[in-house]
């Protein structure tokens, strides 16, 4: 194993490390990864000559190389402040990451990707379930959990590990989950007992999130399924059948955005007032129904008021944005007119189209949606090479399903894992794989 591989393989096992200490002005920004990632930096460099190639570009490194153009851009139509600069630098950290993960790439690396991830996210998994335990069995409250109030669930603990939040623990375990099954469907031999293994912990420490993200991992499930069945047999037949595959993706983002747009509860004040509390509604009900003598209330969630005002910025600023990171003065700003919940705290967007709009303007979300069309664009080519399609195609194809239905209302343009995976995935259709 030479410099680049090691360098390049310790910073993706730190990726889901993303809480471990917390600096004034930087937040937690500056974790292992970024620490990692000096290393990883240098030792691609000595494979530098490879991006002199003409085969080492196509569109997709373009629009790549644009995004901190975009990020910096809305910015400069007014006073440059700390945030726009360090979200400016992030961007072009990012850019950095994704290029020296394709320069660190060799042919035994990868042969092997689909393990590290698999080990990594398992790893991630069992931080979520030690401390979900903990919990549960001793009323330990560490880092690796968040105990709060939950729609429909009341008072509960969910899995977070050393991630920001469950749910971006279950995007680290739904990578895992993913290309565990492709490579289980790839080799028929029965798999080694250690790899079942992995699959249990996978699926339970998913489960411990208690996550909406499970609503994009069942679509990303059935591509996989899809892409690998056979032709013989009923169960194969449905699984074969392009209308039920869309049909599952179908319905799966309408339950996933409805629900996470809207929460029906009781209009009992006490659990609104939880509910408020946490920030996940407002605190007036859209209407109300009466379902055996019992009064329910149906309530907007700080998403949908989000995406609201992200339309509202996008206007405001003349489709210029408000400038990266610039989001949550906005909101304060809307809150004082009273445009904008006051129960809410000023969040991020908390979606990568309406995020863009908002804070990057309509170039910024047009260099978004290249990037999102033009990975696609690679991935459905590299399924078309048949039979050099392999497990990275399947993984590939599902996780572009299922992190498309995420960006709808998570901004995943910050998620180190998905710049990790988008240069693998140039690389490995670069490769024909």
């Amino acid at each position: 194993m030479d410099l680049r591989e090691r360098c390049s393989k310790l910073y993706l096992a730190s990726t889901p490390l993303q809480r471990l200490w917390y600096l004034p002005h930087l937040g937690y920004k500056l974790q292992l990864p970024e620490i990692l990632f000096v290393p990883l930096f240098l030792s691609a460099l000595g494979n530098i000559r490879r991006i002199f190639h003409r085969s080492a570009w196509n569109v997709l490194d373009l629009f790549i190389l644009l995004w901190p153009v975009a990020t910096l851009l809305p910015s400069l139509q007014s006073r440059l402040n700390l945030q726009n600069i360090i979200d400016a630098a992030g961007a072009v950290y990012l850019v950095l990451l994704y290029f020296s993960v394709r320069l660190a790439m060799s042919e035994r690396m990868r042969a092997s990707l689909h393990e590290i991830i698999v080990l990594t996210s398992t790893l991630a998994a069992l931080m979520g379930i030690v401390g979900w335990s903990l919990y549960t069995l001793l009323r330990i409250v560490t880092p690796l959990v968040i105990v709060r109030p939950y729609p429909y669930f009341g008072k509960m603990a969910q899995a977070c590990a050393f991630t920001a939040t469950p749910n971006m623990l279950a995007s680290f375990l739904m990578m895992g989950i993913v290309f565990h099954l492709s490579n289980s469907l790839a080799n028929r031999e029965r798999p080694p007992r250690f790899w079942k293994v992995t699959f249990i912990i996978l699926s339970l420490g998913f489960i411990l999130t208690f996550s909406k993200t499970l609503l994009c991992l069942i679509p990303g499930v059935w591509i996989v399924l899809h892409l690998n069945s056979g032709n013989h047999g009923f169960g194969n037949q449905i699984l074969k059948s392009r209308a039920v595959a869309l049909f599952v993706i179908t319905a799966s983002f309408f339950v996933y955005a409805l629900g996470t747009h809207f929460v029906i509860t009781s209009t009992d004040p006490e659990k609104v007032g939880a509910l408020v509390k946490e920030s996940y509604i407002s605190d007036q009900p859209l209407c109300q129904v009466t379902i055996m003598q019992k009064q329910y209330g149906l309530y907007q969630t700080n998403y949908l008021h989000n995406k609201r005002s992200s339309i509202l910025a996008l206007k405001q600023s003349r489709g210029w944005g408000v400038g990266a990171g610039n989001y949550n003065a906005f909101i304060g700003g809307l809150q004082a007119r009273n445009m904008h919940p006051r129960t809410f705290p000023k969040w991020d967007p908390h979606s990568t189209p309406f995020g863009a709009l908002a804070e990057l303007g309509v170039f910024g979300f047009l260099v978004v949606m290249a990037l999102w069309l033009s990975s696609g664009i690679l991935i459905y080519r590299n399924l078309q090479r048949k039979p050099t399609a392999t497990i990275w195609s399947y993984a590939l194809a599902g996780l572009f399903v299922a992190i498309t239905m995420e960006a709808f209302v998570t901004d995943i343009m910050n998620f180190r894992h998905y710049w990790c995976l988008l240069a693998m995935t140039r690389e490995l259709t670069n490769k024909g794989s």
